[in-house]
């Protein structure tokens, strides 16, 4: 969050270089990151891993993570896509929206960033995102994992992205 409250391209594309690096030299191809989804309160537990409550701010800081890590071998896999409200008891969590809201608020930071579009003019190829974690919410009564709407509708279909998905490690433990 401090990063992206300066507001600079440049510092956060830094930022991801310098991850870019650190996890070329550890040997790590991938990382689980940057957090895509917006802040709702300082006590949401790992707010520190998202940006801001802006989603545009929160979506150019996670592209410029991103590239700027890509620039250097990593893959970078924005989380929680998509609908994380909470940390605390978040298995199972249900929120219900708009499609207006989900579009405009919820899931623009991770458009920004999957997108690209910015570096797709600049440099005339695809940088867009080459992974994603899902996140353990549901949408309505559907597992973000299992929402074909999210997925191949959203992500591949409108956001052209072609790269994996990962589940939040032990997803589905709200059924057990």
């Amino acid at each position: 969050p401090l990063v992206a409250s300066s507001f600079s391209h440049d510092l956060l594309y830094a930022m991801g270089e310098f991850m870019g690096l650190e996890c070329v030299i550890v040997g790590l191809p991938i990382i689980w990151g940057p957090g895509g989804n917006t802040h709702r309160m300082p006590y949401n537990g790992r707010t520190g891993e998202y940006y801001s409550e802006d989603a545009i701010l929160t979506g150019v800081a996670c592209m410029e993570f991103a590239v700027g890590g890509r620039d250097n071998g990593l893959i970078a896999s924005p989380k929680h896509y998509a609908f994380n409200d909470q940390e605390l008891n978040r298995n199972g969590i249900a929120p219900f929206m708009t499609e207006q809201r989900a579009r405009e608020v919820e899931l623009r930071a991770f458009q920004v960033a999957f997108e690209a579009s910015y570096y797709d003019r600049v440099r005339g190829e695809d940088t867009g995102m080459l992974g994603m974690m899902i996140s353990f919410s549901k949408i309505g009564a559907v597992e973000c994992t299992c929402s074909w709407g999210l997925i191949n509708g959203i992500a591949v279909g409108e956001w052209d992205f072609h790269g994996y998905c990962v589940t939040d490690i032990n997803d589905d433990t709200d059924s057990l």
